[in-house]
């Protein structure tokens, strides 16, 4: 998958607008096969619809249509304020049939798990198959999961309540750091931050991680620093359903080495499903996951639906 970025053509980074209510946008991008099974991205966080770049070339070979959305808040969607998880699967739903889909696979990565959960909990009638790649798991779902995430993701627990404007030089930090090429950066501080697994891919593979880096800015950038709060909260505050309410089952793919989102969390999570199936890569970090089993995930759904 090293040539994913290569392979996408230029004009798939220019959004298409659905104003699903008065005043507000989802912005979405389609990859893959246009004329292939519908199979909706959910990004991670904080990113934007410009991730589906990496899964481009997999689902165009495997005969899938890939339709990615900037969540409200994140890229050139629009923010809605004190929305909650539970909300999300009614607004893909619509979206979904604004599209004339009837039934649709879903793909999460990183922050985009819990919107996977969300829909296989409540509208599991119009799903066909669902992945996961390194995901996150709402807080509320594993008493001091805290612990398990990277410190990034900890630093959001006492400073989301703040002002967005606080959050304006971690942001820029971030947006910055997006830039740098990983090769540049001396071993011994990137090793501080990302697994060996980690460090060898995105540092390799140039493409790989202008893809990761170019879809971060895109969210970040586009609504400004209170869309990006909003979409950060949504994990902290009550999903509005439980575990065992995901009843349709999904796929899930986790590395035990991920520094981001520890495998506990997600340990934590499946005991508590009636469905599921969680596989556990060995040696794979948080990025590294993401982008080597991609595949996999995308082949998981087209079986399921052939």
């Amino acid at each position: 998958m090293a040539d994913e970025d290569r392979n996408a053509p230029s004009e798939l980074q220019t959004p298409s607008f659905w104003e699903y209510a008065p005043g507000l946008k989802l912005a979405w991008t389609e990859f893959g096969d246009p004329s292939g099974f519908p199979v909706m991205f959910y990004h991670g966080w904080p990113s934007s619809r410009l991730q589906g770049t990496i899964a481009h070339s997999a689902a165009a070979e495997l005969g899938l249509r890939l339709i990615a959305t900037d969540r409200p808040g994140m890229g050139r969607s629009d923010t809605v304020k004190g929305r909650r998880l539970s909300d999300w699967p009614d607004l893909i739903g619509r979206f979904a049939d604004f599209l004339g889909l009837d039934r649709f696979a879903q793909l999460g990565v990183s922050g985009g798990g819990p919107y996977v959960l969300a829909c296989a909990a409540l509208i599991p009638d119009r799903l066909a198959a669902s992945s996961v790649l390194c995901g996150m798991v709402p807080l509320a779902f594993a008493k001091g999961g805290q612990k398990y995430l990277s410190p990034a993701f900890r630093a959001m627990v006492p400073f989301r309540k703040l002002p967005p404007a606080c959050l304006t030089p971690g942001l820029a930090l971030l947006g910055a750091s997006a830039k740098l090429r990983l090769g540049r950066i001396p071993g011994f501080i990137t090793s501080l931050v990302m697994p060996e697994k980690d460090r060898s891919v995105l540092v390799n593979q140039a493409d790989r991680w202008q893809a990761i880096n170019r879809s971060v800015r895109e969210g970040i950038a586009g609504q400004g620093n209170a869309g990006v709060l909003s979409d950060a909260n949504v994990f902290f505050e009550d999903p509005g359903f439980e575990p065992g309410d995901v009843i349709h089952p999904v796929r899930w793919w986790h590395g035990d080495d991920d520094h981001h989102i520890g495998l506990p969390l997600v340990r934590a999570l499946f005991g508590k499903m009636p469905v599921g199936t969680l596989e556990v890569a060995a040696g794979y970090g948080h990025f590294s996951l993401a982008l080597d089993y991609c595949p996999a995930a995308l082949a998981h759904i087209a079986a399921e639906v052939s």
